[in-house]
């Protein structure tokens, strides 16, 4: 914030929002019992990301959604697991 203060930036504040690295660490693999390829989206899961034309793609593998949001629960029911 100081560097940004001295190049004439105003209104900072500290963003409070990220990742919790000591819950979230790449210290170990995680096994997906998935066909490969994997595809991912990471996000918030609402309409305006339009991950339903991620979920339609005629891909080889797995696709996966990470994240929660208002669009969540149609889109588990549209394409179940």
């Amino acid at each position: 914030m100081n560097e940004l203060t001295q190049r004439g930036f105003t209104n900072l504040g500290m963003w409070t929002r990220g990742v919790d690295t000591e819950m979230f660490s790449p210290d170990h693999d995680v096994e997906l019992n998935l066909p490969r390829p994997i595809f991912v989206s990471v996000g918030r899961v609402a309409v305006e990301k339009n991950l339903d034309a991620f979920l339609s793609l005629k891909l080889p593998g797995s696709k996966v959604v990470i994240g929660e949001g208002p669009q969540e629960a149609e889109l588990r029911r549209r394409y179940p697991t």
